[in-house]
Order: C-alpha cells, then structure tokens, then sequence
C-alpha cells in the first residue's frame, strides 16, 4: 500500500455550499439555453443584493458553473442570512423578470439546496474542484423528485423557487436559533433522486406557494417528477353521473359509485340508483337503495346505513 496523501486525515476547512438547477432546461433549443446562461449570473447576483448579502455572489469561496445552473461555496457567517432572506429574494427577483423571459420564450423557475460542510483545498481555474460530500450533497439535494415536484405543482407564474435545506444547515443553523426563520417553516421529508441510490433526510420551502401546494401541502405527491408528472387532481364538481371509479367530491350523485370511501362531501349530497355501497373502516360495508337527498351534511360513516359484515352479503 502507498503512503497516504498528505491531506489525508484533515477534515478540511466548513463552508456553506449553495446548489442551483434551472428547471427544464434540456427542453430549450441552443439559443434559449445560451439566453438563460448569460442572464442567470445576472438574476443571482441581484438577489444576493436585494437580500443584502452581496458577498455570496461576489466575495465567494468558488464558483462552479454547471450549465444549466452553479454551485456556489461561501463563508458559514452568511449562512443565516442566506436561509432568512436570500430564497425570498431570489423568488421576488425572477417574478419581476418573468414577463421579459416569456417575451423571449423562456421561463426560469430555479431548483435550489444549501448544505454546510468540510471541504479540502481547491484549485480555482478547475470547475468543481473542492473536494468533500457537502458538494455532491448540495447538488443531489437539488435534484431530488421532491423538490422537482414543488414547481411540477405549483403556478409557473407565482412560484419561482424551490428549496431544500440540509440536515446540518437545519441543526447548526436554524433549530440553533441563529435565523428568523422558525424550523415549522420546513417540511421534513426523505428525499431521493430517480435512478440513483440517493436518501437523505432534507427540508422543504418554497417562497411563494400557488396551485397543488397549497391545496395540497408541500409533501401531496412525493413520488411525482417533471418527467412523470404527479396524476392530475381530483375532480371538484357538482354532479356526478354513472360509475365513478376516481376519488371526487360532488353534490349530486347518480348511478354507481364504487369507491372505498368518500371524503369531503360538503354542501348537501343527492344519491340515486340501487346498490351504491361504501366500506366502513372496520370492515363494514353499507348498501343504499334508491335516492337520497340531503340538505347538510350526509354521514354514510360506518354507524349509517345498513350494515354487512365483511363475507356476508345476505344482510342478515
């Protein structure tokens, strides 16, 4: 065996590490794409301006390029303010230059992590050269099938950033009280990567919730991703007519419904046709004949109705 590199039980220098993707942007043709790269730069830096931490965009440890996005190393002293306010700004700054972006048929909707860690020595002309996990875990972070779904899910034109914060940054920064920010502002989850043997325990935001998430929360479909789009929503109607094989909420409901259960039925509930029947949660089913009209609310809860044990159809 050869001698261990020099460096080789240092644990190398901490540093905040900020990882960020433009979302979609293998869909745009070469001058599209060399449009969002050279106006990137510019709508990062005036973020970090607007959240008064300049230093981030130009005083930074490195800055690594990755086409469709960077990764960008910073002191540990502006995490807190990174966390508090850059995010925000970032979201107001993309929203304001969105017409312009759509004008030149684009959109920019940013991915975005923060981790904080260890790096060893790097060499500047080389992209990417620090060394250490924090910069494969701020880049995976941002890359994971829940973060994807927070703009899969939301308005593209209210919400412009997604978020994931490190199980460090929370710990070290924001549970340690060192930000405005409280830790019932996340949403903690398991986030993974598709195709890849990536799991880590992460943080969710975003600054500006629209759409599925706030119908939804930020967690309403965890194995959703841009490629494989979450399944579309519920249908929210009045009337539903014949079979209804799909979770829905209505008032009025005729022929058969052969769901498991039915939730949120409010607003008075009209049922026609025979043998319509529900599972109660304890194994019961209930059958309904005829039509019912009800003015409030309708229970067809397991202690409603006419009740079978599971196996018995007779009734009895």
């Amino acid at each position: 065996m050869g001698p261990l590199p020099e460096n080789s039980t240092t644990v190398g220098r901490y540093i905040g590490v900020l990882a960020v993707d433009v979302r979609q942007f293998g869909k745009y043709n070469n001058d599209q794409q060399k449009s969002i790269a050279a106006q990137l730069p510019e709508i990062l830096e005036q973020a970090a301006i607007r959240a008064r931490v300049e230093q981030l965009w130009q005083q930074n440890d490195f800055l690594a390029p990755r086409g469709d996005g960077y990764l960008v190393g910073f002191s540990p002293d502006l995490l807190s303010a990174v966390v508090d306010k850059f995010f925000d700004a970032l979201q107001v700054e993309l929203r304001l230059n969105s017409p312009r972006f759509r004008a030149a048929g684009i959109e920019i909707r940013l991915r975005t992590a923060v981790d904080l860690g260890p790096v060893h020595a790097f060499d500047a002309s080389v992209t990417d050269s620090p060394a250490g996990n924090v910069m494969v875990n701020a880049a995976r972070l941002a890359d994971t099938r829940e973060v994807r779904a927070l703009l899969e899910n939301s308005d593209p034109a209210v919400t412009f950033v997604a978020t994931a914060v490190s199980q460090s940054v929370m710990k070290d920064v924001v549970t340690a009280g060192r930000t405005v920010r409280r830790p019932s502002e996340f949403v903690e989850t398991t986030l993974g990567v598709p195709g890849k043997d990536y799991s880590e325990v992460g943080y969710l935001r975003v600054p500006a919730a629209s759409g599925e998430l706030l119908r939804s929360g930020l967690l309403f479909d965890e194995g959703g991703t841009e490629e494989s789009p979450a399944s579309a929503p519920a249908a929210d109607t009045d009337t539903a007519d014949g079979a209804q094989e799909n979770n829905f909420k209505a008032r009025d409901v005729s022929g058969d419904v052969q769901q498991r259960s039915v939730r949120d039925v409010r607003g008075g509930i009209t049922m026609a046709g025979d043998n319509n029947s529900f599972v109660g949660r304890d194994k019961h089913s209930q059958e309904f004949s005829g039509t019912f009209h009800t003015g409030a609310d309708a229970n067809f809860g397991p202690e409603s109705g006419r009740r079978i044990a599971a196996g018995d159809e007779s009734g009895r």
